[in-house]
């Protein structure tokens, strides 16, 4: 991992995601060959971006709307 000013990057590029679980926070499983595995809980506030746009999501939130992720 690599702490920058406003974020951190996860050297999980080209990765799988295995699991996606909504409790207290987002919790994701990620399983890459040849790569770093990890496993990553959100409790605050973040930004998601994907393709199909991007989102400000909070998962101490209603559930439904970490839907994008």
């Amino acid at each position: 991992m690599h702490e920058l000013d406003d974020r951190w990057l996860l050297p999980i590029a080209g990765g799988t995601v295995t699991q996606c679980c909504v409790h207290h926070g987002l919790t994701i499983a990620v399983d890459s060959e040849g790569a770093a595995e990890a496993t990553i809980l959100i409790s605050g506030a973040f930004d998601f971006q994907s393709t199909d746009g991007s989102w400000r999501l909070n998962p101490v939130g209603k559930a439904a709307e970490l839907a994008p992720v």
